[in-house]
């Protein structure tokens, strides 16, 4: 409070000219209620001293008649004053002069409050009473006035909250109550009116229980915003608690949950009002959009386990349940546990769909159907077991992972394998296949097109970069840069390993083998990367190899000064082969394939900016096979005791022409002239048996996977054009009201473009706002990630609620469209509507 006023009627009084013959002014001062009690010694007085009575009242007569007779006194006294017969004062105060102040209507000047609230103000002299909370409230800055304004306030400034705000009141309230000490509570109950905390849980959000009840009020705000979109049935017990004024508990109930202890008050609800119990036999379709508990997500993600577990086979309304729930506020959450089940729905509906056979009988046959086709079984799998082992308790996913490895296991790699040996049975003396250029081709093929051109060619060779993470690969390409990306793919080398492999993207006229199994290029060795730009520069004399390693550390100065002046850039990257090759981190290679897929698009937007590059290929020496359960024995091919030039845990190259009972043999001589060595490879996907661990990573045979490698055409446009741009696919609100009369409205969007090449998802944030920009309704989010060309399947439906309050039909309000995925959150579109609600429900904040 401001007390400039008191403070100069009081020395005013002490400073006048004595009448009646007095030497001197003495003011006494009773303050009824004590409301200065505490601000008292903030008062200055510039010619008297402030005695405050405390049952001292002697020494107070002692002092001023007979230590300082002439001394000018301010007496204080936070009590009403007493009787004449009980006042030991009496014969200095009928000499003195005596001060009051109405201290409620100072406060109500001081703050320019109407006269008509006086009762309110004045029920709260203990609080104005404090000049820090005084200064609180005044910090607010608040113009209008009402009974729920200045209640608000009272509570704001009790919470110490930064602004008048309801909602923080509330969610304040709601953690001191159930999860404080109750600090806060007692500061209202000692300071303000928890009466008028109730009654504005009443009058905002519908609170009507007789019961004053903090956990109560939880109870009924929760379940309010539950009842928005929750389609089962529930007790007459829980209906009461849900009552009217239910927008505002909603969107109260949606800002909310982006406080940290959200989770441990719905939870401890969830227990109360016994919610498991209640949904246990309610259809998930009843409550796939609720998501006021997180017990909801532990359900459908229950449930989906269970139904994927028995293959009950609607495989497409479990994909579209999960894609729901990306929507709702825990799915973040469970994130790892929703993707793992989608990835296992793919993978599950693909074996459905071929009715668990794979088709195919020629080598072209099946060749061209896993680029088109049957490479998704490899990547499902791969997605599945990524997020699977993210999941932090795995108990629950033990039966469904059993059934995606098995699935995966026994149906696609088993009856792939043999139905690809059986096709291939004519290639053991010649491996070659008429539509694909074979890897050892690389440089003559395909390389040589772009020098012979005169253009500049940056080659990336990623060890282990399969096929089916190639196809990821390049839609990550297609998504972030401007350019044209192209997935071609050659037939790889026999045996498929590294040593080979890296050969066969050398330039040489013949490849040959040491006695000690080292890997020749016209006698010239390769194993090593200066080895490798040894041979590349003896074709292409403007060349070098570097590694990733080096690159992406390198300045923009210091990748010039390496790749000015050259032709031909080998980088070579090993991000997947360098931990699925190596027992102890071999589990972990479906990690190392995300990183190695982060690692290539930084490098290509490395090659582009810094590097200048315009044309860039990406290939690999090998693919691979992974499993995530080990081989059993009777998987394992005997290693026979012949003589080898190389032996590996997945092949043989030897030239004995001993038999080995389960293996097939290919002729070298495909790859080298008049050579006798033949690889022998174990039928399937089976390995040799080794001593030592690591045979879930393998890769050195003739599988689809092992040997199909992928060559991505990257070429960069540096026009002007927007043709090849990378933009994110546009949403447009279809209905057709732009006026909304009801709290609770729908309205319909439109997804335009479908995602495809240069188009890609957007995530929007939708909410309604005023004026000021301050958000009026519950946010939405709509995912537009479609593909699918049918206008029905790009059509979304939104629920907004309303916040309680006033609406001037006459002013404007905005619909927001907002791209969550900008920092900045950049808006894309404002929609300007009106609203005219039917009942409006003004509470004056």
């Amino acid at each position: 409070m401001n007390l400039t006023e008191v403070q100069n009627v009081l020395n005013t009084m002490l400073s006048a000219e004595p009448s009646d013959g007095q030497k001197r002014n003495i003011v006494f001062w009773y303050d009824d209620d004590g409301e200065f009690q505490e601000r008292i010694s903030e008062i200055e007085l510039k010619s008297a001293k402030l005695l405050t009575i405390n049952n001292n009242s002697f020494y107070i007569k002692y002092l001023i008649e007979e230590e300082e007779p002439e001394t000018n006194f301010l007496v204080y006294s936070p009590c009403s004053k007493p009787q004449p017969r009980d006042n030991f004062l009496i014969d200095i105060l009928k000499y003195s002069k005596e001060f009051s102040a109405d201290s409620t209507t100072v406060i109500m000047r001081d703050l320019k409050i109407d006269v008509s609230l006086r009762s309110v103000v004045k029920k709260y002299a203990v609080f104005f009473g404090n000049k820090d909370r005084y200064r609180k409230f005044a910090s607010y800055g608040l113009t209008k006035y009402s009974e729920q304004i200045i209640d608000t306030a009272v509570l704001s400034a009790l919470l110490k909250l930064p602004a008048l705000d309801i909602e923080g009141v509330f969610k304040t309230v709601l953690i001191d109550g159930l999860l404080g000490e109750g600090k806060f509570i007692t500061d209202i109950e000692k300071f303000g009116d928890m009466e008028a905390f109730w009654s504005l849980a009443g009058d905002i959000y519908g609170y009507t229980l007789k019961d004053k009840d903090i956990k109560l009020l939880a109870i009924s705000m929760f379940l309010k915003h539950m009842s928005v979109t929750y389609r089962g049935s529930i007790s007459e017990n829980m209906a009461k608690f849900i009552g009217e004024n239910i927008s505002n508990a909603f969107v109260f109930i949606e800002n909310f949950m982006n406080t940290p202890n959200y989770i441990m008050i719905a939870e401890m609800i969830t227990d109360d009002i016994k919610l498991p119990s209640l949904i246990k036999d309610i259809e998930t379709d009843s409550f796939i959009e609720t998501d006021t508990f997180p017990i909801f997500d532990r359900e459908i993600i229950r449930r989906l386990i269970e139904n994927l577990t028995h293959k009950a086979g609607e495989f497409d309304k479990y994909i579209r349940q999960i894609k729901e729930r990306r929507k709702s506020h825990f799915y973040k959450n469970y994130e790892n546990e929703y993707s793992a089940l989608y990835y296992a729905a793919k993978l599950l509906s693909l074996e459905q769909h071929y009715g668990k056979k794979i088709k195919g009988s020629t080598a072209i046959d099946l060749y061209e159907l896993y680029k088109k086709e049957y490479y998704l079984f490899d990547t499902y799998y791969r997605k599945f077991i990524l997020h699977y082992d993210r999941i932090q308790n795995l108990e629950e996913f033990t039966p469904l992972f059993m059934l995606i490895e098995n699935t995966y296991i026994n149906f696609f790699l088993s009856e792939l394998s043999v139905k690809w040996e059986s096709a291939v049975l004519g290639l053991q003396t010649q491996w070659s296949l008429p539509s694909e250029i074979p890897q050892q081709q690389f440089c003559k093929k395909i390389v040589s097109s772009y020098i012979d051109k005169g253009e500049k060619l940056f080659v990336v060779i990623s060890d282990g970069l399969r096929y089916e993470v190639a196809k990821e690969l390049c839609d990550v390409l297609n998504t972030e840069h401007k350019g044209i990306v192209n997935l071609d793919t050659m037939l790889g080398v026999l045996p498929s390993y590294t040593s080979l492999g890296m050969a066969a993207l050398l330039p040489g006229e013949e490849i040959s083998y040491s006695d000690s199994g080292e890997v020749l290029i016209d006698g010239m060795p390769t194993k090593s990367t200066e080895q490798r730009a040894t041979v590349l520069k003896k074709k292409y004399p403007k060349s070098t190899c570097v590694s990733f390693d080096d690159i992406r550390t390198m300045s923009k100065e210091e990748l010039r000064a390496v790749t000015v002046g050259q032709d031909l850039i080998y980088i070579y990257h090993n991000t997947i082969d360098g931990r699925g090759d190596n027992a102890s981190t071999e589990k972990q290679v479906f990690e190392a394939v995300e990183d190695c897929i982060a690692e290539l698009t930084k490098l290509v937007r490395k090659l582009k900016n810094d590097g200048n590059a315009t044309n860039i290929l990406i290939t690999t020496d090998h693919g691979f096979i992974y499993r995530r359960t080990a081989l059993n024995e009777s998987d394992k091919t005997p290693k026979e005791l012949i003589s080898y030039l190389i032996a590996k845990r997945r092949f043989i190259m030897t030239a004995d022409k001993k038999e080995i009972h389960g293996t097939s043999r290919y002729a070298m001589d495909y790859l080298m002239k008049d050579s006798s060595l033949e690889v022998v490879i174990p039928k399937g996907t089976n390995c040799y048996k080794v001593s030592g661990s690591g045979s879930n990573y393998v890769h050195g045979g003739a599988s689809l996977q092992e040997i199909m490698i992928p060559v991505i055409r990257f070429k960069s446009d540096r026009s002007s054009s927007d043709k090849l741009k990378v933009k994110k696919v546009s949403v447009s609100l279809t209905s057709l009201t732009r006026k909304i009369t009801s709290m609770i409205t729908y309205l319909e969007f439109f997804q335009n473009e479908v995602v495809e090449e240069k188009w890609v998802p957007v995530r929007l944030k939708a909410y309604f706002s005023d004026e000021e920009g301050n958000r009026i309704s519950n946010e939405n989010i709509i995912i537009a990630d479609s593909r699918s060309k049918e206008f029905a399947d790009r059509t979304f439906k939104e629920k907004f609620t309303l916040k309680s309050g006033k609406y001037d039909k006459t002013k404007p309000y905005y619909l927001i469209l907002a791209d969550e995925e900008e920092k900045i959150n950049e808006e894309v579109q404002k929609i300007k509507f009106n609203i005219d609600l039917i009942f409006n429900n003004d509470l004056g904040l």
